[in-house]
This record gives C-alpha cells, sequence and structure tokens, in this order.
C-alpha cells in the first residue's frame, strides 16, 4: 500500500531536486514528476538519479499536467507537490495511509503547511478546521494549500479530472466539484499534524490573483454554488484582495506582510 505523489515542473531543476530530495528517503511513496517547458533536458538530468516515474508533455497547461500524473497513479491516495515545494514531515505519508484504510468514508485529509510568501516571508498555512461532508467556506478559497491536502485517489474517478478550462484555479473548480456532487457519507477532515510541507510561494505573483479570483468565480457559479454564504464570503474575498492591492499601490508592503503574519498566526 501506497501514496501517489504527483510533481509538476517546468523548466526548474533546482526545484525539482529540492521536492524529488524531500521525498526519496520516505517509504511507501510512488513519485510521479511530469515535465513541461522548453528545456526539459536539464530537469530530466536532475531526475535521473531519483526513484520516480518520468513523463515529458508539451505545455498543454497545469490541468493536463495533473491529470497526465493521474493516470499514471496508483496509490491509496494523492498528494500534489509542485516542483520547489518541500516534504517537512516524512510521518505523514504513514498517517494518512492509515487514516484513508481505517476511515473509508474520508475523501479529503486536510494539513497545514508552511508557506514561504515573497512579502511576508514563511508562515503556517492553516487549512480550515472541518469535518464533514461539505466545504461550506468555499466562498473564500482553498480550505487549505493543496500541497497539503491528501484526496483518496478513487475521487476522481467519481469527481472526474482537473478541468482544462481553468489557468490557476483548476484545483478550486474540483474542490467546488467534490463539495456539489458528494453525498452525506464522505468526509473531508482536518487532520491535527505538524506542518507537513513547506510550500515555495516567492514565485506566485500578486498579479495572478485577478485571474484566480476571477476563475474562483466562475467555478462557483458554473457549480451552482454562487449564492447566499458563498457568495458572500467571496465578495468579503474580494474586498480583502482590493483592501490589500491598493496597500501595495501605496507602497505599503511592510503594513501587508504584518497583516499576513497577524492572520496566519
Amino acid at each position: 500500500m501506497h501514496l501517489s505523489v504527483i510533481t509538476i515542473s517546468k523548466d526548474d531543476p533546482e526545484g525539482l531536486g529540492q521536492t524529488l530530495t524531500s521525498t526519496q528517503a520516505v517509504a511507501a511513496i510512488e513519485h510521479i514528476v511530469v515535465l513541461g517547458g522548453d528545456r526539459p533536458e536539464p530537469s530530466l538530468a536532475v531526475a535521473k538519479p531519483f526513484d520516480c516515474i518520468t513523463i515529458q508533455q508539451r505545455d498543454q497547461g497545469i490541468s493536463a499536467a495533473f491529470n497526465l500524473g493521474l493516470a499514471k497513479a496508483t496509490g491509496l491516495g494523492v498528494m500534489f507537490l509542485n516542483g520547489g515545494d518541500v516534504l517537512l514531515e516524512p510521518g505523514l505519508i504513514a498517517h494518512a495511509l492509515d487514516c484513508l484504510t481505517k476511515r473509508p468514508d474520508l475523501d479529503i485529509l486536510l494539513y497545514d503547511a508552511i508557506f514561504d510568501d515573497g512579502i511576508a516571508g514563511p508562515y503556517t498555512y492553516r487549512s480550515q478546521r472541518c469535518y464533514g461532508p461539505k466545504l461550506n467556506r468555499m466562498g473564500l478559497g482553498m480550505p487549505g494549500s493543496h500541497q497539503a491536502m491528501i484526496v483518496r485517489r478513487s475521487c476522481f474517478d467519481r469527481v472526474g479530472l482537473f478541468s482544462p478550462d481553468y489557468r490557476v484555479a483548476m484545483d478550486y473548480d474540483w474542490l467546488c466539484r467534490w463539495h456539489k456532487t458528494s453525498d452525506s457519507s464522505r468526509r473531508a477532515c482536518f487532520v491535527d499534524f505538524p506542518p507537513v510541507v513547506e510550500v515555495d510561494g516567492k514565485g506566485v505573483s500578486i498579479s495572478r490573483e485577478p485571474l484566480c479570483l476571477y476563475e474562483c468565480f466562475l467555478a462557483l457559479r458554473r457549480n451552482g454554488l454562487f449564492k447566499g454564504r458563498y457568495a458572500a464570503d467571496y465578495l468579503n474575498r474580494l474586498l480583502r484582495f482590493g483592501t490589500r492591492h491598493t496597500m501595495m499601490k501605496l507602497r505599503l508592503n511592510g503594513l501587508v506582510a504584518e497583516i499576513k503574519r497577524w492572520k496566519h498566526r
């Protein structure tokens, strides 16, 4: 019994090496690497010494890369680590497999992460403290870092793969579909555990946030969730982004960093 880890990487051999190094000494992992970009040779050279399955693809977007990895995955659960992300807690793998085995009603395990932010520096990215058949705060965004989620692989047979309609919010759309289609017997559960992964967020530009917000709106609307509490939460999220964006335009980056660190205490 094992867990599948899917890593997509595009012209970042150094980040890929960090991710692979963090998982290689851990038992019960099947690591699948999907390489895109114009120069895959350096990344192929980095991956070669490691015990992993390597797939090359023409750059067809993140959804296509994730779906290629899923097509090769055979684990009980699936974890998505991007190139540059580092597994911090090797004990996570055995713990997650134990949870998924003993509790067949659990579809999604939510763990905390360390997010290395380009503005605020490292802070603990806390997942929503939830346990139930619904993710009722979807309007506020992801219930946690997708790199710190473990999803039962059979869920993708029921909910479907990642949609190519989204450039950045395909994981959010997938969770909206899980939320919409799962019956009361299925569960998403926060797991009390030390932060399991360090997420490389330094390359995440605020310039992508408008696109992410737009795609999240589309995902809510297409899944019939842009109403009631979900719509109110989304508008709250939009207001907070507008405030943060204005502060950064006014060069109040230090204050933005302090607010982020306070929020995630």
